[in-house]
């Protein structure tokens, strides 16, 4: 899998793009890091941003760190908020992504969302916020209005994108 010219980084970046569950599985296998880096970049940068949905749930599933920042303090949720990837951030967003952290331009990913007119994003950012709000305030969980809320958004991204794909 991995010979003297290829690194950790490159075999695991390269399946991450692609999107290739079965390659991130062999690296892992081989004893590869999920979290490398090059330039703070890691794979789950890489599938967020490539929105590649089965390979960012792989990486979260195999120990990705999901609040880790690339050199332009970018995590995975600012890079599929900026690319418009509306699974991955609500995979992102399921999985704890701390969506409060602002990047090297003092911006958070739903600013960053707002600004290239993600309205779906936008949504699904304002839901989970009113979620934790509420739920904070009354004690009382609102999980199956914003789960019913977020369903019908992932739906429709989903649907989308196989249609274009």
């Amino acid at each position: 899998l991995f010979s003297a010219e290829t690194t950790d980084w490159e075999v695991i970046s390269e399946a991450a793009r692609c999107g290739d569950v079965l390659g991130l599985l062999r690296c892992l296998a081989a004893g590869a890091d999920i979290n490398c880096t090059r330039s703070g970049t890691t794979a789950l940068h890489i599938a967020t941003r490539n929105g590649q949905t089965a390979a960012v749930e792989f990486l979260l599933l195999n120990g990705a760190k999901i609040n880790v920042l690339d050199e332009k303090l970018n995590t995975p949720l600012h890079l599929a908020a900026a690319e418009g990837n509306t699974l991955q951030v609500c995979q992102l967003l399921k999985r704890g992504a701390d969506k409060s952290l602002k990047n090297a331009d003092g911006v958070t990913p739903l600013e960053i969302a707002v600004d290239g007119k993600h309205a779906d994003i936008v949504t699904l950012f304002r839901v989970h916020t009113m979620r934790d709000e509420f739920n904070e305030e009354f004690n009382n969980p609102m999980d199956d209005t914003v789960d019913s809320v977020i369903s019908d958004i992932t739906r429709k991204a989903a649907v989308s994108k196989s249609s274009s794909g």
